[in-house]
């Protein structure tokens, strides 16, 4: 786990992943998540321009399709990227964010 001092030490560090923006806190642990054609994105309505707008630049870099499924209440499903509002921290600010990569099971 980062400290709130340790961001630029990992924005140095060629294993860090490169996030934009850099997290006050991350841990990092074994696996990956593989985006392929077949990737869908999920989202439930608040959080749908953003998705929208994630599939845009992600098509326009990989060329794949990255279809958008925009649902009530989104929950993960095996190699689908999820953008939720849903259990979000109150009295967070808007640039507040998770993210959980999971490769070995869904995440709810």
């Amino acid at each position: 786990m980062l400290s709130a001092a340790e961001p630029a030490a990992l924005a140095a560090s060629a294993s860090a992943p490169a996030l934009i923006p850099l997290p006050q806190r991350m841990e990092c642990r074994h696996g990956d998540f593989n985006l392929v054609p077949a990737t869908h994105i999920l989202a439930d309505t608040p959080s749908r321009d953003t998705a929208e707008y994630l599939a845009a630049r992600l098509r326009q870099s990989t060329g794949y399709p990255l279809a958008v499924d925009v649902v009530p209440k989104a929950h993960a499903r095996a190699g689908s990227i999820v953008l939720t509002t849903q259990d979000a921290k109150a009295g967070t600010c808007a640039e507040v964010y998770e993210l959980v990569v999971a490769a070995d099971r869904e995440v709810y």
